[in-house]
C-alpha cells in the first residue's frame, strides 16, 4: 500500500447487527506492512505474537502491535520453484503449528518446490508439506522432514491450506492441478477433483504423529474402499481459506474459488463430494463450455455419492449475465473465519470473508459477512469506514486470520504479483468518529 494507513478509523460507533437491519461499519487498523504477498496469519503458540506467511517464501513474526521480529521464523525461498516476476499461484502457501507445540516444537508448511525427479514430463512443480523444529521462534532448516509430495501439472490452483483438527489430525487442501475447467495436460477425463484415485482437488486428513512420514486415520471415509485413504472430501477446485466449523469441529468451512460464474463456501463433511468439475456453485458445469448456462445439475457422482451443495454462493463478475448492479461480488473469493473476538460484538458468530478484487487492476478488494443460520447462508457487504464505495482502494484481499483472543485481521497485497513489498496486515476494529 502507498498510504500510511489503508483505511482511517472514521465512522460513528458500532451499529446493532442483524441481517434484517444493518451490518456494522468497521475500521481497519494497519499494524504491519512490507510484505510481498501475505497469505496467512497464525497465532504463535503460547504468546501474543503472530506468524505472517508471505507467499514469496518467508514466515515473519510480528508482535501484537505489529513490530516485526528481526529474524524470520522460516525462510524457504531457496527451496521454492522459480516464481514468476508477475502473478503466480505458487510459493509458500500454508502454515500450521502442531497442536502440542509446547511438547513437539513442530511447525508444518506447504510450499511449491521444483518438479521432483520421476514426475510426469512437462509438469510444472511438486508441492511439499514439510515439518520443521522451532527453537526461540526460529525454525531449523536442517530439521526439515517432507511429509507429502504431490506433483502439479500447472502453476495455478495449488491451494495449500493447512489446519489441525480438534482430533489432532492435519487437514491439507489440494487444488485440482491448475489450467482451467480441470481439463488439459495432467487432468484425467472427468476431472482430477472427481478422481478419487489421486490427491488433486481434495481435502486430505492425515496423522503426522505416527509412521515415517504420516499415517492415515482409520476413520477416513475411503479406508477399505476404492480411492486414496488420505482423502477426507473431494470435488474442490482451488480452496482459498479453511477454518473449523464452530458448530461441529469435525467439519471445515472452506471457500472455493470458482471458474468464471460462481464463488462458493462449503461446509466440508467427511466423505463429501462438493461437485467440481461437474458442478459449479449450485449449477451444473460443462467443462467444454465453461460459461454455459442451463447445464443439467447432477445429484450424484459416478460412484453414486451424493453431491453436496454449497452453503453460500455468489456470482463472479465474469459471469455471462453480469450486470454492474447485479449480485456479482468479485472475481476470486478469499476465505475467512468465524469472528469470536470482543472488539466488534455485532460480528460474533458470523463468518467474515472477502473477495480478492473486483478488477484485475487496480486492486479493489471487498469484505463480506455471512449469517450462518440455516442450510443456505445470507451474506452482506461489510462496510469499511472511510471507504465510500466499500472497496479497499489499491488493495487485493489475500487472506484473513485470528489472534489468540479471536480478533480478526485482513491481509492485503498491493499488486497481483511479487514485484514490490506492498502487502500489509490490518486489524478489524470498531469504527470510530473522525
Amino acid at each position: 500500500m502507498h498510504t500510511k494507513s489503508l483505511i482511517p478509523l472514521l465512522a460513528a460507533g458500532l451499529l446493532s447487527f442483524s441481517f434484517a437491519q444493518e451490518v456494522p461499519t468497521i475500521g481497519l487498523n494497519k499494524i504491519a506492512e512490507g510484505f510481498a504477498a501475505p497469505v496467512g496469519l497464525v497465532p504463535f503458540p503460547g504468546t501474543s505474537d503472530l506468524a505472517i506467511v508471505d507467499q514469496a517464501g518467508v514466515v515473519y513474526i510480528i508482535g501484537k502491535e505489529g513490530k516485526r521480529v528481526e529474524k524470520p521464523l522460516l525462510d524457504v525461498r531457496s527451496k521454492l520453484a522459480k516464481l514468476n516476476g508477475g502473478f503466480d499461484e505458487r510459493g509458500l502457501l500454508g502454515l500450521a503449528f502442531h497442536p502440542k507445540f509446547e511438547e513437539t516444537a513442530k511447525v508444518f508448511v506447504y510450499y511449491s518446490a521444483p518438479l521432483q525427479e520421476g514426475a510426469p514430463e512437462g509438469w510444472d512443480h511438486t508441492s511439499h508439506v514439510a515439518s520443521y523444529t522451532v527453537k526461540d521462534q526460529v525454525a531449523d532448516l536442517s530439521s526439515e522432514k517432507v511429509i507429502i509430495k504431490v506433483d502439479q501439472p500447472q502453476f495455478n490452483h495449488d491451494s495449500g491450506r493447512l489446519l489441525f483438527g480438534q482430533d489432532g489430525n492435519l487437514f491439507v487442501t489440494m487444488g485440482d492441478g491448475g489450467n482451467g475447467s480441470d481439463v488439459g495436460p495432467g487432468h484425467v477425463k472427468g476431472g482430477n477433483a472427481q478422481d478419487i484415485e489421486q490427491l488433486l482437488g481434495k481435502v486430505l486428513r492425515i496423522n503426522v504423529d505416527s509412521g515415517d512420514t504420516y499415517t492415515v486415520p482409520k476413520n477416513n471415509p475411503l479406508v477399505g474402499k476404492p480411492g486414496r485413504d488420505e482423502i477426507f472430501a473431494w470435488g474442490v477446485r482451488n480452496p482459498w481459506g479453511i477454518t473449523l466449523n464452530p458448530d461441529n469441529k469435525a467439519e471445515l468451512i472452506l471457500a472455493d474459488v470458482g471458474q468464471d460464474r460462481f464463488a462458493e463456501v462449503n461446509v466440508i463433511k467427511k466423505g463429501g463430494n462438493y461437485g467440481w468439475h461437474i458442478r459449479e456453485g449450485l449449477d451444473g458445469f460443462d467443462a467444454d463450455d465453461k460459461r454455459a448456462l442451463g447445464v443439467d445439475k447432477p445429484k450424484k457422482d459416478k460412484h453414486g455419492h451424493d453431491l453436496i451443495d454449497p452453503v453460500l454462493v455468489y456470482k463472479n463478475r465474469n459471469h455471462p449475465e453480469f450486470k454492474e448492479d447485479s449480485e456479482a461480488k468479485g472475481i476470486s473469493i478469499t476465505g475467512g473465519d468465524v469472528y469470536t473476538g470482543k472488539a466488534v460484538p455485532a460480528l460474533v458468530g458470523k463468518y467474515v470473508f472477502g473477495d480478492w478484487s473486483q478488477t484485475w487492476a487496480p486492486g479493489k478488494g471487498r469484505l463480506f459477512v455471512a449469517d450462518r443460520t440455516g442450510e443456505k447462508w445470507s451474506m452482506s457487504d461489510l462496510k469499511v469506514a472511510g471507504s465510500p464505495d466499500g472497496m479497499l482502494a489499491n488493495a487485493y484481499v489475500t487472506a484473513f486470520g485470528k489472534d489468540k483472543d479471536g480478533e480478526m485481521y485482513v491481509l492485503t497485497a498491493g499488486q497481483p504479483g511479487f514485484g514490490a513489498e506492498l502487502g500489509a496486515v490490518h486489524k478489524i476494529v470498531p469504527a470510530t468518529k473522525d
